[in-house]
């Protein structure tokens, strides 16, 4: 089978390995497309903290399950299949308080351990969320990243009584556009790339702002009748735009901290204090697929306008660098597998 192999910042391979043989608890499940993410990204860049080398990236993949170990139920041959890509301890704080999102020796597929950009995947069968085969591929496996939307939303405690500032129209920003609306909010999204404002205007967006354009706060302020955003959900990961979300906010609001930046943020205590604002991160997601699922099989949620491109796992190398020579022109970048 082939697999995509990152040798070490900057060098990639497709090479041939052995399909793998699985465990009684697994299944081997035919990868059918895979999302590249911007951990992804990072970690052909080397600017990753997380990623271990050389591995195996992608953990934004869907297929159909080809084999079952003897102990597995709940699955069948045949199954499309969307994959939950995190590895979790079980008996830490945060596990033993169902955050296993967060579990102190968390580990993701894709980043620590070898990923999805395979043909073949043997994993446990209980990283595997079933999905309709109804729903292409190419759609399925965006299930991942609006989990990711989706988990903002809910720590953000997003209510159709909010108005709510998605700070960055990328993947993330736009999921969790279309995951605030299901929740009958009304939904601001800022960006500074036109084109990415298009999409979120498609998406259901209220209103959208470009800050090299409009002026950002006399904008929110009519739109929320002086109040500003009861929720502001940051989606880019950086400290301009971090420090930006706590002067949006209206007083008693909640800022939800989804993009990361590894430099500091200064953080204004007096306006803290005196707004008096829930400052919220938000880490992968928890109990999101089962959520997300649903959605996207009766269509409430159609994530197709997210993707631009779509390249075969052979013209990965094409399409990181299609990512970094034409980063106004792409959204969500698909590698197929056929």
């Amino acid at each position: 089978m082939r697999a995509a192999l990152l040798h070490r910042p900057g060098e990639l391979e497709i090479v041939t390995r052995d399909r793998p043989t699985i465990e009684p608890t697994q299944a081997l499940v035919r990868i059918r497309a895979g999302g590249i993410c911007g951990s992804d990204v990072h970690a052909y860049r080397g600017t990753s903290a997380f990623q271990n080398y050389p591995g195996i990236p992608g953990h934004e993949v869907a297929g159909e399950v080809v084999e079952l170990g003897s102990a597995v139920t709940g699955l069948s041959l045949g199954d499309h299949v969307v994959l939950d890509p995190m590895l979790r301890c079980g008996h830490c704080y945060p596990c033993r308080l169902g955050r296993y999102n967060c579990c102190t020796s968390l580990q993701v597929m894709g980043v620590h351990t070898d990923g999805g950009f395979r043909d073949y995947l043997a994993v446990d069968a209980g990283q595997l969320v079933p999905i309709s085969a109804s729903v292409p591929f190419d759609t399925a496996v965006l299930v991942e990243p609006l989990c990711i939307g989706a988990q903002s939303v809910s720590r953000g405690r997003v209510s159709s009584e909010d108005s709510v500032l998605v700070l960055g129209a990328g993947t993330i920003g736009l999921a969790a556009l279309l995951l605030a609306r299901q929740e009958g909010a009304r939904v601001a999204s800022l960006d500074v790339v036109p084109e990415k404002l298009a999409v979120a205007r498609s998406l259901g967006a209220d209103l959208t702002i470009d800050p090299n354009n409009d002026n950002v706060e006399q904008a929110l302020n009519e739109w929320t009748g002086g109040d500003g955003p009861s929720v502001v959900i940051e989606a880019v990961g950086s400290p301009r735009t971090t420090r930006a979300a706590l002067d949006y906010v209206s007083p008693a609001g909640r800022v939800v901290i989804v993009g990361i930046t590894t430099e500091e943020v200064p953080f204004p205590i007096p306006m803290l204090v005196r707004k008096e604002m829930d400052i919220i991160a938000s880490r992968n997601s928890r109990e999101q697929f089962r959520r997300v699922v649903p959605l996207v099989e009766s269509g409430a949620i159609d994530p197709r306008p997210l993707v631009s491109h779509r390249l075969p796992l052979d013209e990965f190398q094409a399409a990181l660098d299609l990512i970094r020579t034409e980063p106004h022109r792409t959204r969500k970048v698909l590698l197929t597998f056929d």
